[in-house]
């Protein structure tokens, strides 16, 4: 694991269901966060992430968090949280050490 690893939300995502998906070209990470662990999830990353309406979509018992600020604007990888998109990961394998450089 890198050292720029939050163990926080490593830990956090890791319990809950983390998806990648490809939309018009561009990889898409995402996890999906019952409303009462909602505020486990602020707690790590902060609230200033919840700043735009295209960072949430909203569903009848969790909300979908997209993932792709930490991944692109950080200086975590994604390729370090691996085991948390491990139903994902190996799809887009190639796609993310090109993004990752």
């Amino acid at each position: 694991m890198d050292k720029n690893v939050n163990i926080e939300l490593y830990e956090f995502l890791y319990r809950h269901q983390c998806e990648i998906s490809k939309v018009q070209g561009s990889l898409k990470f995402f996890v999906r966060i019952p409303f009462d662990e909602l505020t486990e999830f602020v707690c790590i990353v902060g609230r200033e992430y919840f700043v735009t309406p295209d960072d949430v979509v909203m569903f009848d018992d969790h909300i979908v968090f997209d993932l792709n600020y930490f991944f692109e604007y950080s200086d975590m990888k994604l390729s370090d949280y691996r085991a948390c998109f491990e139903n994902y990961y190996k799809e887009f394998e190639a796609d993310i050490r090109e993004m990752e450089g």
